[in-house]
């Protein structure tokens, strides 16, 4: 849907990208650049490196507290909860200290992410803003083969792996994923050359 007149782009902040269903799956590496580059840039945690252990997220990060700077480690499992992404801890070496998250990192609900105490919740929507506008229910979020897994939506009655963008007034365009890995700009390319 464009927010401006002419040709809508995915891969700025002109359009929204509106999910319907989808299965979004990506690594630790991912979710931590996303991190330390945007969400938590300005904050008292750097360093961040996020992996995964069975079902369960691993996290570390280097954390300013009263003293200066230490490492801390995280681990917790993820779920959905009322719309948002909850990580629940089962460890966390600051409990060791008395330090509570909610305390130091200073994480805004509009970046995306509320802690209280040591629960973290995310909204992937306002945690993505600043790279592309998304609008869509989470519906589910889970660890899968070592990758981080969020759905949107209800399950799909159709298979395969591809991308389907409507546009206002116009027919949609169906693309193909499942051949080769995709970017925003691959996608938006395939959708320019189909319109």
């Amino acid at each position: 849907m464009s927010l401006n007149s002419g040709l809508p782009r995915i891969d700025d902040l002109h359009s929204i990208l509106v999910i319907d269903r989808a299965e979004v799956s990506f690594d630790g590496s991912d979710s931590a650049a996303l991190m330390n580059n945007f969400v938590l840039k300005s904050s008292a945690v750097t360093n961040i490196r996020i992996t995964t252990e069975g079902a369960e997220l691993r996290q570390s990060a280097r954390l300013r507290g009263f003293l200066g700077w230490f490492r801390v480690n995280f681990r917790g499992s993820l779920r959905e909860e009322g719309g948002l992404i909850h990580l629940h801890p089962t460890r966390f070496t600051g409990d060791w200290f008395g330090i509570e998250l909610e305390d130091h990192i200073g994480a805004k609900p509009d970046d995306g992410m509320c802690i209280e105490k040591n629960e973290i919740f995310i909204d992937p929507a306002r945690m993505l803003k600043q790279l592309l506008l998304v609008s869509g229910p989470v519906t589910g979020a889970f660890v899968r083969d070592g990758h981080i897994v969020e759905t949107f939506g209800q399950p799909a009655q159709v298979s395969g792996t591809f991308i389907e963008i409507r546009d206002l007034g116009r027919g949609p365009v169906h693309i193909d994923t499942s051949r080769t890995p995709w970017t925003l700009a691959s996608i938006q390319r395939r959708w320019d050359e189909n319109r």
